[in-house]
């Protein structure tokens, strides 16, 4: 069995758009990293300009990124039942989110910083790992000036994990 805890880049492949990978539609110059503390994430992405970092098949009127932040119960893969398990049955998922504004398309260069923070710091439970996802949302168009987003317009990826 292989837990998630001995390769914490494992889940990092996972991609929950398939036919718009999460690598193909925001350039890779993004920051992650926990706190001193283990309780807040922070997501850095310095001198993003929408049009040259985030890409669309559709030209596109804004987007905005979500970091999302999850302690879970690491997870072993079982090759007898070809299945991912818990290490620790009855553990809480314990998650929370972060959205940034709308960045509108041809936008001037921006440092995007987004943080989002657990209530008590991560680990604190033993046989838990940290998740981290990042997403994209696209606005394909505007209402009453306001960016419109419509559903299947984004990609999201686990971007990182940590264990204790």
């Amino acid at each position: 069995m292989v837990g998630v805890s001995k390769e914490p880049q494992a889940l990092t492949e996972i991609d929950f758009n398939e036919r718009h990978p999460f690598k193909s539609v925001i350039r890779e110059n993004y920051v992650i990293s926990l706190s001193d503390d283990k309780k807040t994430v922070t997501l850095s992405i310095p001198d993003f300009v929408t049009a040259r970092d985030a890409w669309w098949g559709n030209k596109y009127y804004a987007v905005r990124i979500y970091v999302v932040v999850a302690q879970t119960a690491d997870m072993v893969y079982n090759p007898v039942t070809e299945k991912w398990e818990p290490v620790v049955d009855g553990l809480e998922l314990i998650s929370r989110k972060v959205v940034s504004g709308w960045m509108f398309y041809n936008s001037e260069s921006n440092d995007v910083n987004l943080s989002v923070s657990l209530d008590d710091p991560a680990f604190t439970m033993p046989g838990t790992v940290v998740l981290v996802a990042m997403g994209v949302e696209f606005a394909l168009s505007a209402n009453n000036g306001e960016p419109y987003p419509e559903p299947h317009c984004g990609s999201m990826s686990i971007v990182r994990s940590y264990n204790a």
